[in-house]
């Protein structure tokens, strides 16, 4: 599982990285969600793993990989009322 975190991070914060160096403006603006997405995620994940041994860990973890779901759909999808918010 650890490899396919590593894996996983490095290929997305390439990913990530060429959005952020966009010229489109609004591509820039997903790639910036998308940083934080991916190490919340990560992190929400190993915490997810090792929640057996504390409750606490999987609250934490559960938060954690909300938010990581709602950074996702941020920087993937951009919906139009945050776009415009973002934009003005």
């Amino acid at each position: 599982m650890i490899l396919s975190l590593v894996v996983l991070l490095i290929t997305e914060i390439n990913f990530a990285r060429d959005s952020v160096k966009s010229d489109n403006q609004e591509v820039s603006l997903k790639g910036k969600f998308l940083f934080p997405a991916f190490y919340t995620f990560v992190i929400g994940a190993i915490l997810d793993v090792f929640s057996a041994y504390s409750i606490f860990l999987l609250i934490i973890g559960r938060i954690l990989l909300i938010i990581s779901a709602f950074e996702f759909y941020v920087g993937f999808i951009l919906p139009n009322f945050l776009k415009s918010a973002l934009f003005q």
